[in-house]
Order: structure tokens, then C-alpha cells, then sequence
């Protein structure tokens, strides 16, 4: 319980009333003082009940979303108690960054229910807890104020910004492992690559019937033309060759929306990080929308290590992880790249992601091409990020063998990957 501002002012002129009344020994004034101190012990004990009987409840639909999409989420104060509530006031004190402006319930009556829905944009990856909330109300006057705060009990995963990409590098036979692979094979081959609905034309061999009788429905393999056909993501992670954005807010009210609108607003953020953790969504989201596999690394102790695979649980482990990865001021990529490449087979392709110099790039190409890989390598300008900088400076650096994508702020991302 606390007293607003209005307090002090009936409590001066309480005072007020009892000294003149002391003073000039004027029955008024006495009468007027009692009148204020049961008009304060009044709104007093409505206070105390104001809050009592109020249940709150803020739900979704859905807990996973991505970065700039809209989230929806809907409010719910319920006043189980036998009295009605004058004001009731909803503040929300998540770490999504908005603030519930204004937002209250007036005349709640007995056993009924005040719902409101609320849409923000999302900007940043993260998890986040839908709470805590804080409920405020107190008396009709507002002289005295009760609060109650209600827990999270929902929390929302916001996955890395993902931008589509229709083919990598122009390569229309789309080279992503070993030799070139146009589609999954339709031969019964030893390296089986998942399975599916049967499809007219399947041929019976490659009926998986174990599946088939679970699941009431034929089900069929399917099988890779190559081993190889898979694709690694290498997420450079250390924090000192990036320029981070920690000002920024982790959402905003939702007014108008469109997707274009989206993107603008994802490269007007300079946060090179963001830029490669976007990436390698985009990449991961490619590669297993198209059938094949994709599998995630980076270089820190504790660091991700995903094999490729294919399917959508394996996508959405890979966005689990992108969701909340951040920078490590352990290993340079560099220097772990020797122990990163030891599990990745020979003639496996590899996308590197980083932002290091130019000497260390050299480093880092040599040490996969050696492993026979097939790399490329998508550079990071993090200097061209750094808002104090005056004039941008025009990073160029080569890969060695390698074809090379150079990533600025406020790139089209889409357009860099035609």
C-alpha cells in the first residue's frame, strides 16, 4: 500500500483544520477535520479490498515467433469479488520493451471480465517471459494505492530474423556437397535420407511398411545421391569482431506492418552479430526447405554443434539455438578451426560466417581447403556498423579458393544471395 500525491494534500488540510480549530476554538473547523479523517480512513479500507478478488491472465496462441513479425498476446482481468472495482490498472513489466500505455479498466463489475488484446513488433531474438505484471488499483479517489504483481507463466522464443533466399550463388544446379545434386534420389541407394508420403510413382522397394502400418498410410525412404549432400554452417561468434546494438529496444507498439516495412527495419539496426545470426537462419531455412541437410558450429568451449540433418524439428533446434546464441570472448575462429573441421567428413561443404581480418581469413581457408571442402565464406564488414565513424571505410578482403560474400550495413540481404 502507498499513498499517491493527493494524500498530502487532505492531510494539510487536516492539519490545517485541527490548528485553526486549536487556535480559535471553532466547533466548523473540527467538524470539517473529523470529516477528513473519516473521509481518508474511508477511502482507506476501500483500498485495502480495491485489489482483492482480481485474478489476471495474459495468453498467446502461439510461443514462437520470429524477429520482426507481429505478436499478439491477449490480457485478461477477472474481478471474482462481491464488490465492484472502481479503476483497475495493468502495467506491464516484461523485458519485451513496450509499456502498456493507459491501459485501464474502469467500473469492473462483480464476476466480470475485462479482456484486451495487444500487437507488438518484434525486434530482437531472444526468449522472453510474458510477465512479471503489475495490477494497480486503490480507492475512487486514487488517495490511496494497492498493487499486486502476477509471475510469468508463458514464455515467448523469438527466432533470428529469417530472408528468403531462392538459390545459392547463382548455381542453378544448386552445388551444396560432393558432386552436384539436382534432387533426392529416386534410386533405393545406401544412404537414406528420410522418408515421406508415397507419391504415385514411388517405386514398392523403397515402401518403409514398419512406418507404413503405424501410421495407416504408405510411407516411402528416400535416399541421397551423395553422402556428402549436406551443408555446415560456421558461425564465427567471437565478440571482439563485432559491432553490437544494446540500445535498442526489444520491440515496439504495432501500428502498421508490412513485411516490406520488416526488412527496412531489420537493416536499419547496426548490429553486425544480428546480420550473421540472420544468415545462418536463412541458410539452415534454405537447405532443409529444399530437402537436404544442414547442420550448425561454432567455435566456443560450450559452444553449438548440430549435425546436419533434414526436417523441420531439426530447422527449429537450429533457430532454438540461433534464438539466444551470443558473441564469446573465448577462442578466435581462427584458432579453433583446426578442432572444428576434425569432425566434418571430407568434401562436405561449408559456409563460413565471420567478420575476422583479412590474415586470419587466409588462415582459415587454407585449413578447410586442405580438408578438401567446399567453402564459402561470408564476410562481415563490422566497421561498416560503427555509427561514430564519419566516413565508412570500404573493407575488401579476399578468400582464397573460395567464393566470397561481403556483407555491409544496410545490405539487402536477399539480393547479396542471387
Amino acid at each position: 500500500m502507498r499513498v499517491s500525491k493527493k494524500f498530502y494534500f487532505v492531510f494539510s488540510g487536516l492539519a490545517l483544520g485541527l490548528f485553526v480549530w486549536i487556535i480559535f476554538n471553532d466547533l466548523i473547523f473540527l467538524g470539517l477535520s473529523a470529516a477528513l479523517i473519516l473521509f481518508l480512513l474511508a477511502n482507506f479500507l476501500i483500498a485495502i479490498f480495491s485489489i482483492r478478488g482480481i485474478d489476471f491472465y495474459r495468453r498467446s496462441s502461439i510461443h514462437n515467433h520470429f524477429a520482426f513479425s507481429i505478436f499478439e498476446e491477449t490480457f485478461s482481468i477477472i474481478n471474482n469479488s462481491r464488490t465492484k472495482k472502481f479503476w483497475v490498472e495493468i502495467n506491464d513489466l516484461s523485458k519485451l520493451g513496450t509499456r502498456i500505455s493507459s491501459r485501464v479498466a474502469t467500473n469492473l463489475k462483480p464476476h466480470k471480465e475485462y479482456r484486451f488484446k495487444q500487437s507488438m513488433l518484434l525486434l530482437k531474438r531472444g526468449k522472453y517471459s510474458l510477465g512479471p505484471t503489475e495490477i494497480i488499483s486503490g480507492d475512487l479517489f486514487g488517495i490511496f494505492i494497492n498493487k499486486k504483481i502476477f509471475t510469468a507463466e508463458d514464455e515467448l522464443t523469438v527466432y533470428p530474423n529469417v530472408f528468403l533466399i531462392n538459390h545459392l550463388w547463382g548455381n542453378p544446379a544448386q552445388r551444396i556437397g560432393g558432386e552436384f545434386i539436382e534432387a533426392i534420389s529416386t534410386a533405393s541407394t545406401t544412404q537414406a535420407a528420410g522418408i515421406r508420403e508415397y507419391a504415385p510413382g514411388d517405386p514398392l522397394n523403397r515402401v518403409h511398411w514398419p512406418y507404413s502400418l503405424k501410421h495407416r498410410r504408405l510411407i516411402v525412404k528416400e535416399f541421397d545421391d551423395d553422402k556428402q549432400a549436406n551443408l555446415w554452417i560456421l558461425l564465427d561468434i567471437e565478440e571482439g569482431r563485432h559491432f553490437l546494438n544494446k540500445s535498442d529496444p526489444v520491440s515496439k507498439s504495432y501500428k502498421y506492418y508490412s513485411r516490406k516495412s520488416a526488412t527496412e527495419e531489420f537493416k536499419s539496426i547496426p548490429d553486425s552479430f544480428d546480420y550473421a545470426v540472420s544468415i545462418a537462419a536463412s541458410l539452415a531455412n534454405f537447405v532443409i526447405k529444399k530437402r537436404f541437410a544442414a547442420g550448425l558450429i561454432t567455435q566456443d568451449e560450450k559452444g553449438v554443434f548440430l549435425k546436419p540433418e533434414k526436417g523441420d524439428e531439426h530447422l527449429y533446434q537450429i533457430l532454438e539455438e540461433l534464438a539466444t546464441i551470443s558473441p564469446s570472448k573465448n577462442l578466435s575462429l581462427c584458432e579453433a578451426i583446426g578442432d572444428l573441421l576434425m569432425d566434418i567428413p571430407e568434401g562436405s561443404s561449408i559456409v563460413i560466417i565471420t567478420a575476422c581480418q583479412q590474415d586470419e581469413l587466409d588462415e582459415i581457408c587454407e585449413a578447410a581447403i586442405l580438408k578438401n571442402l567446399h567453402l564459402t565464406v561470408i564476410y562481415i564488414n563490422s566497421k561498416s556498423f560503427d555509427m561514430s565513424i564519419g566516413k565508412k571505410e570500404n573493407v575488401q578482403v579476399s578468400a582464397k579458393m573460395a567464393p566470397l560474400i561481403h556483407i555491409n550495413f544496410g545490405d539487402n540481404l536477399q539480393e547479396k544471395f542471387e
